[in-house]
């Protein structure tokens, strides 16, 4: 029996050895696909469907290139020369590649901790928009202007960065400046009363009105409100509120200032008739 198993059929191989290594790929494909169930049960409903078959392809190829060094041990194949060669060229390719190779491990810690997702609104630096693809080299930002942004992901894993789709409620605010001569107490109040009554700007935390500034022309008014980021309400009430702010205070006298110059001579001025 042992005799029959040690019988060689080609290149050296044996029966023995072609059945260790057809029991050497099925165990591992077993193993590959047990870590993988594992990790469907585990990361089920945290993180999307394209993260998570990202990361099945990863363990699966992990699997693939263990079986192939498992079948090259078996079957003898003197890999002395390929070692050298391979050791020179990963060299090469290593300097060559090392920030892509940041960008790979930032991007799989990335879908590990999954700070966003695909429709998320993130902000970066001066830019802000929303989250279009994630993939292990890049993440792709759709700015609010249209264009499309690729962002390495080692700048999102190494920089601060907001993602404004967690929140429940977003801050805005405006600078209002009014005439020096019109009554700010009074212009505070309007103001406030304008945002109790509307409908989409939060009760709590509460509306903040306040003089931040005695112009050249006028007081300049700091007003800071909230309203819900769901389906992108405190946008509709940002770009809307303002004009509101602007007709209730002119139905009360209240307007900006214009640029004014107060000059002053030495003689009294004659104006010619």
């Amino acid at each position: 029996m042992w005799a029959f198993l040690n019988t060689e059929l080609f290149l050296g191989m044996t029966i023995i050895k072609i059945i260790l290594i057809f029991l050497m790929v099925f165990l591992l494909f077993l193993i590959s696909k047990l870590i993988i169930l594992s990790l469907r049960m585990s990361l089920k409903d945290k993180i999307p469907d394209h993260t998570m078959k990202i990361m099945e392809n990863m363990v699966f190829y992990f699997f693939v290139l263990l079986a192939l060094l498992a079948i090259i041990s078996l079957t003898g194949i003197n890999l002395g020369g390929f070692v050298f060669a391979g050791s020179i060229i990963g060299i090469v390719l290593g300097l060559a590649a090392q920030s892509s190779m940041a960008n790979v491990v930032a991007g799989f810690l990335l879908l590990l901790e999954s700070p966003f997702k695909i429709g998320d609104s993130i902000s970066w630096g001066d830019h802000e928009g929303i989250v279009a693809n994630l993939s292990l080299m890049s993440t792709s930002v759709r700015t609010f202007n249209g264009p499309v942004v690729r962002i390495p992901n080692e700048q999102l894993f190494t920089n601060a960065f907001v993602n404004n789709s967690e929140i429940a409620a977003r801050r805005f605010e405006y600078d209002i400046e009014i005439r020096y001569r019109d009554d700010a107490r009074k212009a505070i109040e309007i103001i406030k009363h304008c945002a109790e009554e509307h409908p989409l700007i939060l009760k709590l935390p509460a509306p903040m009105v306040f003089v931040v500034n005695l112009g050249d022309h006028g007081v300049l008014l700091r007003c800071r409100f909230w309203s819900p980021v769901a389906n992108w309400t405190w946008w509709a009430v940002y770009t809307s509120f303002r004009l509101t702010l602007r007709e209730e205070l002119l139905k009360e006298g209240i307007d900006i200032p214009f640029p004014q110059m107060t000059l002053w001579t030495d003689e009294p001025m004659q104006i010619k008739k």
